[in-house]
Parts: C-alpha cells; sequence; structure tokens
C-alpha cells in the first residue's frame, strides 16, 4: 500500500469525526424546570389561595402580611431559578468539556495511527531499497570475483613456474605475462570498486529520499489533525456560547414565570376590599 494510499482512507475517517462536533450530549437525569419545584408550587398554592380571599375584606395590615409572605415566597423561587441556572451552566460545561476532550483524544488517536501508518510504509520502501542494494552487490561481486579469482590464480600459477625456471629467456617471458596480468587484476578490482560504490551511493539516495518523503507526509498529517483540532475546540466554543445563550433564556423565562405568578398574587390582594368601618 503506498503512502497517500493510507494517508487518504485517514483523511476520510478523521474529517468524519468532525461532522459529529456539535451534538447534545450523554443523556443524564434532566435539571428540572422551576414549574415543579417545592418553591414555585408554595408560591403557586398561596397566590390561588390569595385567588380564594380576593373578595374577602382584609385590613391594611392584613394586606401587608399577605404581601410579606407573597415577597417571601417569591424570593425563594427566584433563588431557586438562581440556583438551577447554575446547574445547567455547570452540566453544559462539564458535558461539552468532556464531549471535546473525547473528540480530541479521538482526532490524535487518528493521528498516531496515520503517522504509524506511514512510519510502517518508510520501513518497508527501506527494506526494499536494502535487499535490491544486496542483491546489486551480490550481483558485481559475482560477476567480477571470478574473473579476477581466475587471473590471481594464472598469476600465481606463472609465479611459481618462474621460481621453478632457471633459463634466462624463459624466465624473461615469464616475468612479462606476471607483469600484464597485474594491471588487468587492477582494473578488474577498480571496476567492481566502481560499481559497489555507484550501487551504494544509489542506495543511500533513494533511503535519504524515502526519509524526505516520508517526513513531508508524516508532518502534513500532524498539521492536518492539528488543524482538525483547532476546528474542533473552535467549534465546541461555540456551541458553549449557543449553549449559554439558551440557558440565559430559559432562566429569564422562568425569572418572568415567576414575575407573572407574583404579580396574580399582588392583583388579588388589590382586589380586597377593606373591611367596614365599626358601627
Amino acid at each position: 500500500m503506498t503512502p497517500r494510499k493510507i494517508f487518504l482512507p485517514s483523511l476520510i475517517i478523521a474529517s468524519a469525526l468532525l461532522l459529529g462536533l456539535v451534538g447534545s450530549a450523554n443523556a443524564q437525569k434532566p435539571i428540572p424546570g422551576i414549574k415543579s419545584t417545592p418553591e414555585y408550587r408554595s408560591l403557586l398554592k398561596y397566590v390561588n389561595s390569595l385567588q380564594t380571599k380576593k373578595s374577602t375584606p382584609a385590613t391594611p395590615a392584613q394586606k401587608t402580611a399577605f404581601r410579606n409572605n407573597l415577597s417571601g415566597r417569591r424570593a425563594k423561587a427566584n433563588a431557586k431559578v438562581k440556583r438551577l441556572n447554575t446547574q445547567r451552566l455547570a452540566r453544559i460545561k462539564k458535558q461539552d468539556d468532556a464531549a471535546e476532550r473525547r473528540q480530541i483524544k479521538g482526532v490524535r488517536q487518528q493521528q498516531a495511527r496515520t503517522v504509524a501508518q506511514l512510519n510502517r510504509a518508510k520501513g518497508e520502501r527501506i527494506a526494499q531499497a536494502a535487499t535490491a542494494y544486496r542483491l546489486s552487490v551480490d550481483r558485481t561481486n559475482s560477476n567480477y570475483s571470478g574473473r579476477i579469482a581466475s587471473k590471481s590464480a594464472k598469476r600465481k600459477r606463472l609465479k611459481s613456474k618462474l621460481n621453478r625456471t632457471t633459463n634466462p629467456i624463459a624466465r624473461e617471458v615469464l616475468i612479462a605475462q606476471i607483469e600484464a596480468l597485474g594491471p588487468k587484476i587492477k582494473s578488474l578490482k577498480a571496476a567492481r570498486k566502481k560499481q559497489l560504490d555507484q550501487a551504494a551511493s544509489g542506495y543511500q539516495s533513494r533511503v535519504d529520499g524515502l526519509n524526505q518523503r516520508f517526513t513531508a507526509k508524516v508532518d502534513g498529517a500532524k498539521s492536518f489533525y492539528k488543524g482538525l483540532v483547532r476546528r474542533i475546540k473552535d467549534n465546541w466554543k461555540k456551541t458553549f456560547r449557543e449553549d449559554l445563550k439558551a440557558a440565559k433564556s430559559r432562566r429569564d423565562s422562568e425569572f418572568s414565570l415567576v414575575t407573572r405568578l407574583k404579580d396574580r398574587g399582588t392583583g388579588y390582594i388589590d382586589q380586597m376590599p377593606s373591611p367596614p368601618p365599626p358601627s
């Protein structure tokens, strides 16, 4: 598998991770609305009791007591609204942070897999280059070793024969033959060395090229995943702002609900007639 074929599926997987960035948090026990709390029910019950008394005469002192009681229950309901909002904000932050960390962890795990795949592919390519280099060395040595060995053996035989020869003319002939073999052997060894050096240089160039290309691919992968993490963080910041806005809207709505209920109670108190003057 080529590096490009390795990296492209990884990009597809990573991009798929980004598609699910913004979503609902894991289901938990819902935080109740103000209507379902004892504080609100207490206020509602008291307002309903005031409704039943709106036609009953009440003294100014009684009305003051009613208003104080109503305000106290309203204050408790408003305090509950604030506490519920605080709980919602804490849950939003915790859930968003946890979801963001999970997604970033998933991206970084995918990055590690992609980098590992690229490194394995590089290792395989370098191993292939090493195998090709060894085969080239073997071919070169095989090509020259027989000829060098043959000429070296011939020179050895001539030297041995020279040692046994006493005839001056025969010795001159042998010496000339021996001296002619020396440059030939040297030339073969030089040619072999040149080919071996070229093979080594080619192998090293190929390894260097592979290292450079795969380093660039790894750097590109890391840059891609770094950008993906940045986008995840940006999207979760946006989500968090939207969640805060929704929580604020719900808080304001619940405050308004409590206020309207309190105003109803105030209206009932205002409707209470004054007691008739003593006769």
